[in-house]
């Protein structure tokens, strides 16, 4: 987002920019409320009165500490994170859960966090395992930490714009959302 609002940004300069950070499920209800004219977010079931265009797939990673056995693999299996600690983020919480039942494992988080910040510490300090969102590492500090993907089921989230349907977006908002879309060339994801 940072890459797209700068080049907004520098494209309109007069136009004032505000974000809200929040979880998917706020973010949609300040979209509701019509506090603001819309969200970016992973795909949620929401109701009618919400358009929703897709942008772009992101997947979650493992993150472990850069000694780990666990490295040597390049993709690493459900099963091979069953005896790890595992240091769960609110908002991949009910995916990574999903993931570990899909492969018949019962497991939840031993440690629940809200921010990657945090979660990643947690490893960083030998607390565990946590699984971030691709897209996020670059701006994380991932010093003495690497990142494996994972295998099936890929635990990937749908980033889509969300806009009320009964309203018309301002003209700022407008340019902004078709500025994404072209970014983001509207393939649609697979199914």
């Amino acid at each position: 987002m940072a890459g797209s609002l700068s080049k907004f940004h520098q494209t309109y300069p007069n136009v004032k920019i505000h974000l809200q950070e929040a979880r998917s499920p706020y973010v949609l209800d300040t979209v509701r409320r019509y506090d603001v004219d819309f969200a970016i977010c992973a795909r949620v079931a929401t109701s009618e009165q919400m358009s929703c265009d897709y942008l772009f797939d992101d997947e979650l990673v493992a993150v472990l500490p850069k000694q780990h056995a666990l490295l040597a693999k390049r993709t690493l299996g459900w099963g091979a994170l069953a005896n790890e600690a595992l240091i769960l983020l609110a908002a991949q919480a009910e995916s990574i859960t999903h993931a570990f039942a899909q492969n018949g494992i019962d497991k939840t988080g031993d440690y629940d966090v809200l921010n990657s910040a945090t979660a990643l510490s947690m490893v960083r300090a030998g607390f565990g395992v946590t699984v971030v969102p691709l897209i996020a590492l670059p701006a994380l500090n991932m010093r003495g930490l690497a990142y494996r993907r994972l295998s099936a089921p890929r635990p990937v989230r749908e980033i889509c714009l969300y806009h009320r349907i009964d309203g018309t977006l301002s003209p700022a908002a407008d340019l902004f959302r078709r500025m994404l879309l072209a970014e983001h060339a509207m393939v649609p994801p697979p199914r």
